[in-house]
């Protein structure tokens, strides 16, 4: 996987503190695809996940990470 572009930083409402980053990803056409980067910090622990949408991969279109799968992540940190 080549990242072609970073961009699109937006905090959350989880945890401590918590973020999405839009990544752009070579897909081997002429059009990058899109996947998003999650970030969420609660006390000491530190969780990343990564959310792809399949069309989205294709054309790069923009999509948004539901906030309850984001939630039921969080939830899981304790």
């Amino acid at each position: 996987m080549r990242v072609t572009k970073v961009s699109g930083l937006d905090r959350l409402k989880a945890g401590d503190e918590g973020l999405t980053v839009d990544i752009g990803v070579a897909t081997g056409e002429d059009t990058d695809g899109l996947m998003k980067l999650v970030v969420v910090r609660k006390g000491a622990t530190l969780a990343t996940f990564s959310a792809v949408n399949l069309s989205s991969m294709m054309t790069g279109a923009q999509f948004e990470v539901p906030a309850e799968v984001v939630d039921a992540q969080v939830a899981k940190l304790g």
